[in-house]
């Protein structure tokens, strides 16, 4: 089946959260509002405990419901939005009065008794309009004059109808050549689509059949009939009267038209006496119900039984808060895969260049260059431009070119220079390249994890190497938290999971008598066993070597030589890149990589301490 649209907040949804909210807020204390996200508040009410109120104008999650959700923790110092801080000056403190529905349109109106800051009594109400990209939460004082709006609206932006501080209040119009459904007939709705009566047929045909000429369907039809009615709302009374909605007006029978008409009395009968019954079904062109089914029906689901909301809330909370957290899972799943994806394309570049150096038979060119000048220094007369040599393996000539300033050992040393010059880019291109390995199989592991992760606390941790706090003076820049371990002696262990974890590790972490540990010739973690008494165990020596060994390039490898050493001996080059170092007094162990050994090393949550 192929993957539907998010089942929009009808009026019907609208409708029933209001009875809800009626039954469960009235009279309730606003205590607290919160703005998770730019278009969404959360109003903390309470009566009779805790409720928390939901209002989205989050475009297809546009919405208002009880729910469970916790908002996303914001940015640490993040100042709340204005039109947050607005509403809490006007609206925390008072009590909800009534919550109402203007007709049958998809917005909710709540009014609440107040203080002003004088301490003069004031009425204030908040109109959340729902109308998908175009909601609106708007505050009115106590003449139905705009005080602020998520959205407001300029005269640029509509000649209708302008939402702006100071301005009165007014609706979203309704359309006039429509009926209220509320009210009218489906012969009457229809008749508007239709212009030729029904009434009594030329051809001698019985009430209620459909004069013919051009029919639209069905469900088109009623939508052009009534206001305030959505497509899947059509879609579930004709369903519940037995009619395929797609069917075209002229097909319809009048036996199918009389089902329509008893469906559709029943429903806006169950409108106006709140009789909803909120459940799932599957195998539908919509995914949820309100309205009571006629009968009992197949593949129907009824809200999380055990939750702490009302029936109704708790189906719309567990079905648009899934929904919202997919999107935003995959929304922010591609914003790191293609950051991930643009890192290992400047590795697979630095790899490319690093290639791109000097070769190891130029070196030994000049090497054996300055061999011959050594070996041939009094017949090389002095001042010459060049002279030739013959090679020491196959006697043929060797043409070498001299600085006619120097003598022969003079260039000879020169060329030994040159050689080792040449010698020391191969060995910083090595290294380069090794480096250039490292990172790019440590973003290949944190893309996979990207890609695998199915849910927002998932991806956030996938993503933890790619959190960089911005630096500052004196502060500590590093990309993620490095790992914590415990040790089976009960010292803690610090891993470094990328060069500037590494770094941290290494420079910030850990102290002068803390151990450090790294594989020798290949790069990996820096691993710092913590150890306020300088002592270390033989089992803590051991998981320390094996957790850097996993760490590392050698992670393959079956046998794996660990360095470790005194953190006071671990010394950063000047100018060198991040998590480069030199090292002395070092010991060795060897250890054999085993992800069964290293998993069952204890990880050390955030905040949690070794004993």
């Amino acid at each position: 089946m192929h993957e539907r649209r998010v089942q929009p907040f009808d009026s019907i949804a609208t409708a029933a959260v209001r009875t809800e909210l009626e039954l469960r807020l009235r009279g309730a204390r606003l205590e607290k509002i919160q703005q998770p996200r730019p278009r969404e508040l959360l109003l903390l009410f309470r009566k009779a405990g805790p409720w928390r109120l939901l209002i989205s104008a989050e475009g297809l999650f546009s919405r208002v419901h009880l729910t469970m959700r916790r908002p996303p923790a914001g940015k640490p110092g993040q100042a709340p939005a204005p039109l947050c801080l607005f509403l809490r000056k006007h609206l925390e403190g008072g009590r909800l009065v009534s919550v109402e529905q203007p007709g049958l349109e998809r917005a909710i109106v709540m009014r609440f008794e107040t203080l002003t800051q004088t301490g003069l009594n004031a009425t204030r109400t908040l109109v959340v309009e729902l109308g998908g990209t175009h909601s609106n939460v708007i505050l009115l004082d106590d003449f139905d004059r705009v005080m602020a709006a998520l959205r407001p609206v300029s005269e640029a932006m509509s000649r209708v109808r302008q939402i702006l501080p100071g301005l009165p209040y007014i609706p979203p119009p309704v359309d006039g050549n429509k009926l209220d459904p509320r009210q009218g007939s489906i012969l009457a709705a229809l008749d508007r689509v239709r212009p030729a009566a029904p009434a009594e047929r030329q051809d001698g045909g019985s009430r209620g059949q459909l004069a013919s000429g051009s029919a639209p369907r069905l469900d088109h039809a009623l939508l052009g009939g009534f206001h305030s009615v959505s497509r899947l709302a059509i879609g579930q009374i004709c369903a519940a009267a037995g009619v395929d909605p797609r069917r075209d007006l002229e097909a319809l029978e009048s036996e199918e038209i009389a089902r329509l008409e008893s469906a559709w009395s029943a429903a806006m009968a169950a409108l106006a006496r709140s009789d909803f019954e909120p459940r799932f079904e599957s195998g539908q062109e919509w995914d949820y119900a309100l309205l009571p089914a006629p009968v009992a029906e197949s593949g129907v689901t009824p809200p999380g039984e055990g939750s702490a909301l009302p029936p109704i809330s708790a189906l719309l909370d567990a079905y648009y808060g899934e929904r919202q957290e997919q999107e935003e899972l995959a929304r922010r799943k591609a914003a790191l895969v293609g950051e991930v994806l643009g890192r290992l394309a400047r590795l697979e570049a630095t790899g490319r260049a690093a290639e791109g150096g000097g070769s190891e038979p130029a070196a030994l060119v000049c090497r054996m260059k300055g061999d011959l000048l050594l070996a041939h220094a009094t017949g090389v007369p002095h001042g010459a431009r060049e002279v030739i040599l013959p090679d020491f393996e196959t006697a043929e000539p060797v043409i070498i070119t001299l600085d006619p300033e120097l003598s022969a050992v003079q260039n000879a040393r020169a060329y030994y220079r040159s050689y080792r010059k040449a010698q020391g880019a191969l060995e910083a291109q090595g290294r380069l390249q090794a480096e250039a390995e490292f990172e790019r199989e440590h973003w290949e592991r944190v893309l996979a994890g990207l890609r695998a992760a199915e849910t927002l606390a998932a991806l956030a941790a996938a993503a933890d190497a790619l959190i960089t706090v911005e630096p500052r003076k004196g502060a500590i820049t590093t990309e993620g938290r490095p790992g914590r371990f415990r040790s089976a002696d009960g010292f803690e262990i610090l891993v470094g999971r990328n060069n500037r974890q590494n770094d941290l590790v290494t420079f910030k972490l850990a102290r002068p008598e803390d151990w450090w540990f790294h594989v020798q010739k290949a790069p990996g973690a820096h691993v710092v066993v913590r150890s306020p008494t300088g002592s270390l165990p033989d089992r803590t020596t051991y998981q320390a070597a094996l957790l850097a060994a996993w760490f590392s390039h050698s992670r393959r490898d079956t046998r794996v030589a660990v360095a470790f050493t005194r953190r006071k001996h671990v010394r950063k080059p000047s100018g060198a890149r991040p998590g480069f170092v030199n090292y002395d007094h070092e010991r060795v162990v060897v250890v054999q990589p085993d992800l069964t050994e290293v998993a069952a090393i204890p990880r050390l949550e955030p905040g949690q301490n070794s004993p």
